[in-house]
């Protein structure tokens, strides 16, 4: 067998892709089940076991569609994939707006909630999901209510907490 797919990565290619890669690079079922496990990593022997009677849905912390509710950095409106056809390569809008699409996709922004949960926060502005964020119970989540703000800096954060799971829930050996 020759193929990728037969291959465990090295830790370092693993973090190369962790990174770098969209996280739906996977898939969405394989997704799931990688954030599955990643909650079971956050668990200790002292908690209650966390049995799961439906599939949770992946939600995109910052979303999919967040140039409405979602102001860049300096507080201006990004701009959404029409715009950014048509803008100029030297826009610092431009750039933030193609750095923000980018970091939308990666695993610390990413996480696993129910749908019923998942539906209500939909494209909403950050302190309206922070306050939804009470109603969930999975460890993966618990610390999300901390963050004042999410942004490219907070996803980076927590894509590196979710690294050190990950390397730990699945070792090369």
């Amino acid at each position: 067998q020759s193929g990728d797919s037969v291959e465990w990565p090295t830790d370092a290619a693993f973090k190369e892709a962790w990174r770098s890669r969209p996280a739906y690079d996977l898939g969405n079922a394989k997704l799931v089940h990688a954030f599955i496990r990643l909650n079971d990593a956050y668990c200790t022997t002292k908690g209650e076991p966390l049995i799961f009677e439906k599939q949770p849905t992946i939600e995109h912390l910052l979303p999919q569609q967040w140039v409405e509710n979602w102001p860049l950095a300096d507080g201006q409106k990004g701009l959404n994939f029409g715009d950014l056809l048509f803008a100029e390569d030297d826009d610092p809008k431009a750039k933030a707006s193609y750095e923000r699409n980018a970091a939308l996709q990666r695993f610390g922004n990413l996480t696993i909630m129910m749908q019923e949960l998942n539906s209500a926060q939909s494209n909403s502005s950050w302190s309206e999901k922070r306050q939804l964020l009470k109603h969930t119970l999975l460890p993966i989540n618990q610390d999300l209510r901390d963050s004042e703000s999410w942004d490219e800096s907070a996803i980076a954060t927590r894509g590196e907490e979710l690294l050190a799971h990950a390397l730990s829930a699945w070792p090369r050996r």
